[in-house]
């Protein structure tokens, strides 16, 4: 909404447009409503307006306050708190991706952010065990040299870095 009219044209900028991999359940979904909206429009007599994926009959796009007013129904229906907004939704997804370990530069990608560093600002909280696997992962490699170095057989980057390191001698 701007100035109290609802837009509807071109993304804003040209990264803005882009492919998104939806889930499979999500795809599902959309084919069937898609082919519950072509019935639709076939009764309406071509009388169909655009091609929106979420409209009312007929083609016209609805109002942002209408979505929020089903997203408050379905919201009260689940029993969740007041204060989730339709927008949560969209955090959610960006934490619980992170939390499930997809990369921050794919999250990024597909949130539409500028860079890394914005979604980072926003959702750095959703990785809190972060240092923890991070030892994990430090513990497991120096374990693999220590086992090289007992058998004599260090990996070639780990001779290079005994080599010229702070470790020659």
């Amino acid at each position: 909404m701007a100035g109290g009219g609802l837009i509807i044209g071109p993304p804003k900028t040209e990264r803005s447009a882009r492919t998104f991999h939806a889930p499979s359940r999500v795809l599902s979904h959309l084919r069937d409503h898609r082919r519950r909206q072509s019935a639709r429009r076939l009764a309406c007599g071509g009388v169909w307006e655009g091609d929106l994926v979420l409209c009312h009959d007929g083609g016209r796009p609805i109002p942002p306050d209408t979505l929020n007013d089903w997203h408050a129904r379905a919201r009260e229906r689940a029993g969740l708190p007041r204060e989730i907004r339709f927008h949560d939704l969209r955090h959610t997804y960006a934490t619980q991706s992170l939390r499930g370990g997809v990369s921050v530069t794919t999250l990024s990608q597909r949130l539409g952010h500028a860079n890394v560093s914005v979604t980072l600002n926003i959702y750095s909280h959703a990785l809190p065990e972060d240092h923890e696997f991070a030892a994990r992962v430090a513990d497991a490699a120096l374990e693999r040299v220590l086992a090289a170095g007992r058998s004599g057989g260090y990996p070639a980057d780990v001779r290079k870095v005994l080599a010229h390191g702070p470790f020659a001698g």
